[in-house]
C-alpha cells in the first residue's frame, strides 16, 4: 500500500502560498510608502478593480489558499478524482491564460495596463500552479487507500 505524499505536496502549497503572500504585502507596502528597491505601486496593480476591493479578495484567496496547505500539512485530504480533473482543467485554463497575459505584455502588443504588467500576470500564474498542484493529488491518487 502506498503512503500519500502529503508532505511533499503541503511544502510545495505553501511555498506557493509564501509567494503570494509576499506579493500581497509588497503591493499593500508600496501603496503607501516607496522603498526603493520595490518597483511603484503602478507596477502592482492594473487597476481592472478598485484597490480596496483587490485587498480584499486576496485576503479571502489567502485563508483559501491556507485552508488547503494546512489540510495538506495535516494529512486530511481525501483525494477524489473527479475534483482533481476540475482543477487540473481550471488550472490549465488559468495558466493558459495568464502566460498568453505575460508574453503578449512582455512583447509590447497592447497598451492596455491589464496586458502590460508583468507583477500580477506573474503572480496569477503562481495561484494557477496552486490549483494544478492541488488538481494533480487528487487525480493521482483518488485510488489509493491509507
Amino acid at each position: 500500500m502506498e503512503r500519500l505524499p502529503f508532505s511533499t505536496y503541503s511544502k510545495i502549497l505553501w511555498l506557493l502560498l509564501i509567494l503570494f503572500c509576499i506579493r500581497v504585502v509588497a503591493q499593500i507596502v508600496v501603496y503607501f510608502v516607496d522603498v526603493p528597491f520595490l518597483p511603484s505601486f503602478a507596477h502592482w496593480h492594473s487597476d481592472s478593480i478598485p484597490y480596496s476591493a483587490l485587498v480584499i479578495s486576496q485576503l479571502i484567496i489567502i485563508f483559501v489558499m491556507s485552508h488547503v496547505a494546512l489540510k495538506f500539512s495535516r494529512g486530511q485530504v481525501v483525494a477524489n478524482r473527479r475534483i482533481g480533473s476540475g482543477l487540473i482543467v481550471i488550472g490549465g485554463l488559468y495558466c493558459l491564460l495568464m502566460a498568453i497575459r505575460l508574453i503578449t505584455g512582455l512583447a509590447g502588443l497592447s497598451e492596455h495596463d491589464w496586458w502590460d504588467k508583468p507583477i500580477p500576470a506573474v503572480f496569477h500564474l503562481v495561484l494557477a500552479l496552486f490549483i494544478i498542484v492541488t488538481g494533480r493529488f487528487h487525480y493521482r491518487f483518488s485510488r489509493i487507500k491509507k
